[in-house]
């Protein structure tokens, strides 16, 4: 059958002005936009990857510190130094005297002059002693007297000197703290004089040129031990680390001053296959690193969107997306990250879940 051009014509432009006409009535004149066929804004497909269990931390490099401190209870006398000094062996940094220090002194003080007064007074009295038997006097009183005044001084003395050796039984005297080595002072206690310090309590650290020490938030021998790896990341570049521990001693002594423990490592090769240990200044005294721990390492493995797992009491769940409608699938999980978790029950590689926004 021929169709007549101009006849043609003449029919598709009628055609399109009764399409104008028609999207002019419409909302504002703008066209209505369909959803595409088959699209999933709220979905995600059941797909293979590998996952780990990772934790961050956030942690600094900071130098090797020898930390000084006295092995028992007192108050201080003095710290003599700041940091940034840098100091010869054997100088003295700080000291620390017992609570009853002073009263010993004086005490010490007390009872030599006791004794020079005490000699001078009986002296005197035998000398008048002498003089009465000299001028043929009655002398009964006077050998009373001087009698009972060397019983009484004897008494005064040996009280105050019992009191003196229970005092310093408890009592550490004068103690200081001198420097191990020549080094610097990288830090010292803001403590005024006559402020009281339980042993162990850090006064001095000093710097004695011994490296750089990683720390971080506290992670547990045997976390490390039981990890997958443990690793940081220092200016762009991955090192293995070494886990510095606590003595049982040392956590012990933390928890009775309710101090809470860091993590310490040492900074080893870089994990680049290359076995080689860092370049001169690769990182330094204060920069930030992140030390990643992998609790746990699963390859391969059947995974989903974290948000799209729900659970209630009989367990973990899933609404699997199938022809367009939701259908509950009890699934069983495995490890999870920060985005995703791992389905080891109930889904099949492929099939496309709801994700929640």
């Amino acid at each position: 059958m021929k169709i007549n051009l101009k006849k043609a014509v003449a029919l598709m432009a009628a055609v399109m002005v009764l399409a104008l006409t028609a999207c002019a009535s419409g909302d504002k004149g703008r066209p209505e936009l369909l959803e595409p066929a088959g699209a999933r804004p709220e979905s995600a497909m059941v797909e293979r990857r590998d996952l780990s269990d990772l934790t961050l931390y956030s942690g600094q490099l900071v130098p090797d510190m020898t930390e000084l401190s006295f092995d028992v209870d007192g108050y201080i006398s003095g710290i003599f130094v700041n940091a940034g000094d840098v100091i010869s062996e054997g100088d003295v940094l700080a000291a620390i005297t017992g609570k009853d220090y002073r009263t010993v002194l004086a005490l010490e003080d007390e009872i030599a002059e006791l004794r020079t007064t005490t000699q001078e007074e009986l002296k005197e009295l035998e000398a008048e002693l002498e003089l009465e038997r000299l001028a043929g006097r009655d002398t009964s009183e006077s050998e009373l007297k001087l009698k009972h005044r060397r019983e009484t001084a004897r008494l005064e003395i040996e009280l105050k000197e019992k009191r003196l050796e229970e005092l310093k039984e408890n009592d550490p005297g004068y103690r200081y703290i001198t420097a191990p080595c020549d080094c610097t002072v990288t830090a010292a206690a803001g403590i005024g004089e006559g402020t009281y310090v339980a042993a162990g309590t850090p006064l001095v650290a000093l710097d004695c040129g011994g490296g750089l020490t990683l720390t971080c938030d506290y992670i547990s021998e045997s976390e490390i031990a039981s990890a997958y790896s443990c690793y940081a990341l220092i200016n762009g570049a991955e090192y293995e680390l070494g886990y510095i521990a606590y003595s049982k001693e040392e956590l012990r002594d933390m928890a009775a001053r309710e101090i809470t423990p860091v993590s310490r490592f040492t900074v080893l090769k870089r994990r680049d296959g290359s076995g080689e240990t860092r370049e001169e200044n690769e990182y330094g005294a204060g920069d930030y690193a992140a030390v990643i721990l992998i609790s746990d390492m699963h390859s391969n493995v059947l995974v989903v969107p974290r948000n799209a797992v729900y659970s209630d009491t009989s367990g973990k769940f899933v609404y699997e997306i199938v022809d367009n409608a939701r259908v509950k699938r009890n699934v069983v999980t495995g490890i999870s990250d920060s985005a995703y978790v791992e389905i080891t029950e109930g889904l099949g590689e492929g099939a496309v879940v709801y994700v929640k926004n």
